[in-house]
């Protein structure tokens, strides 16, 4: 919950109007602030009596020139950041059961090809000619 509000907390901070947009992009790496810019956008541009619609997607009239179309990236952006980072802590952190992967397992094959790549119909295969090479 506290981390929620840090996330509000961060719009607050950081005004997306007047602040550049790679400090923008830098706080939106919160989901929470993202989101939070994205009904302010929607908000100016309901005020502003035109609405959210596919021409002004990429209208601002902002000094920042920050758009709804940063808004749906930096999300997406978000989404892929951290679905990615709970993957890996997923599997780096001991839990209860099993055991952790070490850190750098994503770079070894063992963990993207299990089993060496061997399949039940080519341990079969080899099991057939080894028993042909006995008879």
């Amino acid at each position: 919950l506290l981390l929620y509000f840090v996330g509000y907390f961060l719009t607050l901070a950081v005004d997306y109007t007047t602040m550049s947009v790679g400090l923008v992009f830098l706080v939106s790496l919160h989901p929470v602030t993202a989101f939070s810019y994205g009904l302010q956008v929607i908000g100016s541009l309901e005020d502003a009596g035109v609405g959210l619609t596919p021409d002004t997607l990429t209208f601002s009239d902002f000094p920042s020139g920050f758009t709804f179309q940063n808004v749906i990236f930096f999300l997406l952006f978000d989404c892929l950041l951290w679905g990615v980072l709970s993957w890996y802590l997923n599997r780096v952190v001991r839990g209860d059961y099993g055991r952790p992967q070490p850190f750098y397992f994503p770079f070894t094959r063992q963990y993207w090809c299990p089993g060496g790549g061997r399949t039940v119909s080519g341990e079969r295969e080899e099991a057939e000619a080894a028993s042909m090479r006995a008879a």
